[in-house]
């Protein structure tokens, strides 16, 4: 499994589940508790209020700044094809539905049931996932090893310098 952001805990959860089914996993830029989970409620209700206000609004203030916060290390079409591609996901009350989900999330109790060897990567200066999360993460897992990516970027992408190293890591990890 190869998992970034909200998709780690998922994947988290199904490899506690079916340990038979997962050979190894590679997570980058996760979470394993949620900010509504961990007792900040406050965040949460800001983003999603954020959300609901400039969501998919092309151009709008919030999609830049939401863009610029994922990919601060990203050229000026990096930025426009992620704003762009996050208007066509979702609509704002779907998106706005699942940064709540999100915020719920605690899958600290399944770390330890993870049976197989896991690569752990977090960028260091990520803005929308502390890299606190991924070295709990890596710390509770039995079989994980953990690399701190020198970018700003919780979305690694190929203008960034980390890019290539990511690459390199998860094709060393499962080679």
């Amino acid at each position: 499994i190869y998992a970034i952001s909200q998709s780690v805990p998922v994947a988290i959860a199904f490899a506690a589940r079916y340990p038979e089914r997962v050979s190894r996993m590679v997570l980058v830029n996760g979470l394993v508790l949620g900010s509504t989970a961990a007792g900040d409620r406050a965040r949460t209700d800001t983003m999603v209020g954020m959300i609901r206000s400039g969501w998919a609004v092309p151009g709008s203030a919030f999609m830049k700044a939401m863009a610029t916060v994922f990919m601060p290390r990203a050229t000026p079409d990096e930025l426009a094809s992620f704003e762009e591609m996050q208007g066509l996901s979702a609509s704002a009350d779907i998106a706005a539905g699942i940064r709540t989900v999100i915020a719920d999330i605690d899958v600290r109790d399944r770390l330890e049931r993870i049976a197989c060897p896991v690569l752990v990567m977090h960028s260091s200066g990520d803005s929308v996932q502390d890299p606190e999360q991924s070295k709990l993460l890596a710390r509770r897992v039995p079989d994980a090893e953990y690399h701190l990516l020198d970018s700003p970027n919780h979305v690694l992408v190929p203008s960034d310098p980390m890019w290539a190293r990511c690459v390199s890591e998860v094709d060393r990890f499962l080679g």
